[in-house]
C-alpha cells in the first residue's frame, strides 16, 4: 500500500499538484465516485473541474492508482471486487 500511496503522490505531484492538496484530491474522487458512479473518467474529471481542481487532468491510470488505495470495502461498494472484475454498471469501472 505504501509503495501505492508513494507512486500516486509522485504522479499527481509530477503533474503539478502540491503534495498537501492530494489527500483532499483522493478525497474528492471517492466522494464523487460514491455521488455519481455512472460517471466516465472525462465526467468525473470535469466534475473535479468544477469542484476547483482545475490544474490537474485525471487520467484513467492516475485513476487507477487512486482506486487501488481504496479500502476493498469501498471498493465492494462501488462494484468494483477485489479480483479486478467489475460487477457494476458504472461506466469508469468496465
Amino acid at each position: 500500500m505504501k509503495q501505492l500511496m508513494r507512486a500516486l503522490m509522485m504522479r499527481l505531484a509530477g503533474k503539478g499538484m502540491e503534495v498537501s492538496d492530494i489527500p483532499a484530491y483522493i478525497r474528492n474522487v471517492a466522494n464523487t465516485i460514491v455521488a455519481h458512479p455512472n460517471l466516465g473518467i472525462e465526467e468525473l474529471d470535469g466534475y473535479l473541474h468544477n469542484l476547483g481542481w482545475k490544474n490537474v487532468e485525471l487520467d484513467n491510470y492516475t485513476f487507477m492508482l487512486i482506486l487501488a488505495t481504496f479500502e476493498p470495502e469501498l471498493l465492494d461498494d462501488l462494484g468494483y471486487r477485489s479480483d479486478g472484475n467489475c460487477s457494476s454498471t458504472s461506466s469508469w469501472a468496465r
